[in-house]
């Protein structure tokens, strides 16, 4: 029965009719660790507050370090090899969801904090607005030691900075 299914139904919306950055507006790698200072508080009070309204886990994440940065900009293959803007998970923590409807919850929120991305509106007193970049379903391919997760990666609406931060469910 679709009116009572757990599942959240999504409308899908062109990457090119939202018209927002895929890779951070830093041009450096200091650049991508001030933006990164500027933003990992509220990021995690964000993280924090979302997990509490669907009965979650939230996971804070230390920043990624300088030599996984760096190690991940060198084995980007072609043009992207070495452009800092291509690291977009600096900011990252993760939600750990007990069941499928809660993490169905989790992207229902979080999409209702997008306001080009709303389903309902109801963000259930939560503020902030975000912009969500990317979002990857790895349940499809897990990991060879069986690690599948949904992935989003945002930047919060007005953030000058545009730092795009990731989390995992």
């Amino acid at each position: 029965d679709p009116e009572r299914s757990p599942v959240v139904h999504c409308r899908a919306v062109p990457q090119e009719q939202l018209d927002r950055p895929r890779v951070q507006k830093a041009e450096t790698i200091s650049g991508l660790y001030a933006a990164a200072e500027a933003v990992t508080g509220r990021y995690n009070k964000l993280m924090e507050s979302v997990a509490g309204k669907i009965g979650a886990t939230f996971y804070k994440a230390p920043r990624k370090g300088l030599l996984r940065i760096a190690e991940k900009l060198a084995l980007t293959a072609g043009d992207d090899n070495w452009k800092p803007p291509r690291a977009c998970d600096v900011v990252r923590g993760a939600i750990e969801c007990g069941s499928f409807t809660t993490m169905a919850s989790a992207v229902r929120l979080f999409r209702d904090l997008d306001t080009k991305l709303s389903v309902t509106g109801e963000t259930g007193g939560l503020e902030e607005a975000i912009c969500i970049v990317r979002a990857k379903n790895r349940f499809g391919t897990p990991t060879s030691g069986g690690w599948a997760d949904i992935m989003a990666n945002f930047y919060f609406e007005d953030d000058e900075g545009v730092h795009i931060c990731e989390v995992q469910l």
